[in-house]
């Protein structure tokens, strides 16, 4: 599965640099970052709210059109309480490879969309409220993920946005037979663009 992800994302990378030679602009290099609030179906509880943060490369196509490869951690899960009553939150962390596809209607205000793979670096159970006690679960969870984006954002300035985003999971997080888990989640954030 790593070779496959790996592949994937230097096809998409590769595929991505030629794109931006062959038509665009001078890409710009930016760096984002945010809150999260999200969960995992076929679990009962409440989301998990965390973070992410990363880099992105923008590239215009034209005025309305721009292409966005970036690259993110970020935290996932949800919070949930087990057969012993006990509240725990599922911690997975993720480094992201999404390839937005932005369409600027006016000159500021943009709406996005595109494919996302992930790869997962950190999987725990640990009590709500404690940073202790956790439990490494990666055993249970499958390394890579993919998914789709769609979300929208504005540019304030050339240099600063504020963006929202939504990600639901296509493939199964679980390596079990019995349940049929994906992530999803809302993005908050701000990007700086240099």
């Amino acid at each position: 599965m790593k070779k496959l992800l790996a592949g994937i994302s230097l096809t998409v990378l590769s595929m991505t640099v030629i794109t931006v030679n062959a038509q665009m602009s001078v890409p710009s290099i930016g760096i984002k970052g945010g809150v999260n609030f999200t969960g995992v179906s076929a679990l009962q509880g409440n989301e998990r709210t965390s973070g992410h943060g990363g880099i992105f490369i923008q590239s215009k196509i034209n005025k309305n059109w721009a292409i966005q490869p970036e690259l993110i951690y970020s935290g996932e899960g949800q919070h949930f309480t087990n057969d012993a009553n006990e509240r725990k939150v599922l911690a997975l962390d993720y480094v992201q490879i999404p390839v937005m596809i932005q369409y600027y209607p006016v000159q500021k205000f943009y709406l996005e969309g595109g494919p996302q793979a992930g790869l997962l670096v950190n999987s725990n159970i640990h009590n709500a409220g404690a940073s202790s006690g956790k439990s490494d679960v990666k055993e249970n969870y499958r390394k890579g993920e993919f998914a789709l984006n769609a979300g929208m954002g504005i540019n304030i300035t050339n240099h600063f946005g504020l963006y929202g985003r939504y990600t639901q999971g296509l493939t199964d997080i679980t390596k079990s037979n019995d349940t049929y888990r994906t992530n999803s989640g809302i993005e908050l954030g701000a990007a700086i663009k240099f």
